[in-house]
């Protein structure tokens, strides 16, 4: 017994799976973006936290240089008084 479907609910249900296979397209494709989106923030994270921990690093060896170096710009302070220049000059 062959059933024939009502031509309008026929058209309308046509429109309706398409639209649900429209709106799965459209959350796969978001799905894909929110997931890109948040492996390149991690990345820019982790990045930051790099760029971070070498300025800290750079910096606690850039104080401690100061705090051995300034003793040792002492010690040749005598030096500079001793050398003459005018024996370079023509």
């Amino acid at each position: 017994m062959d059933l024939q479907s009502h031509p309008e609910l026929k058209h309308h249900v046509e429109h309706l799976d398409y639209m649900l296979h429209e709106t799965q397209k459209e959350q796969d494709n978001s799905r894909v973006y929110a997931n890109q989106t948040h492996a390149h923030i991690t990345q820019q994270t982790d990045v930051y936290g790099c760029f971070y921990s070498c300025r800290q690093c750079w910096a606690s060896k850039s104080r401690g240089m100061n705090h051995r170096g300034i003793p040792k710009l002492r010690a040749f302070t005598p030096l500079d008084h001793s050398i003459s220049f005018s024996s370079l000059d023509p």
